[in-house]
Order: C-alpha cells, then structure tokens, then sequence
C-alpha cells in the first residue's frame, strides 16, 4: 500500500515543488518496500515450518 501511495504522490507532484516532498515520498516507497519483503518472507517461512511439519508426521 505505501509503494503505491508513494509512487501515485510522486505522479502528482508539480515540478515546482520542494526536493523535500520529493525526498518524503521516495521515504514512503522506501517503508512500503521494506514492510512488503519483511511479511513476505514471515509468510513464507511459515509456510516452509508447516510444509516440514507436515511432512515429518
């Protein structure tokens, strides 16, 4: 959600504003990637845990 919140904000930033917005969005695209690959990578490893779990019993 935060990757496309950014990336809609920079689309309608008119080039006479501030590197300040600019730099704020980027940092917005920036947390939102992060968080992606942090739960996508929880997900999937708890899915690994269940999968060897699963296959033990």
């Amino acid at each position: 959600m935060g990757i496309g919140l950014g990336i809609a904000g920079l689309g309608l930033v008119p080039s006479s504003s501030s590197s300040w917005m600019i730099t704020g969005l980027a940092l917005v695209i920036g947390l939102g990637n992060g968080l992606y690959m942090v739960t996508n990578q929880t997900i999937m490893q708890k899915e690994s845990t269940e999968m060897k779990q699963a296959a033990i019993q």
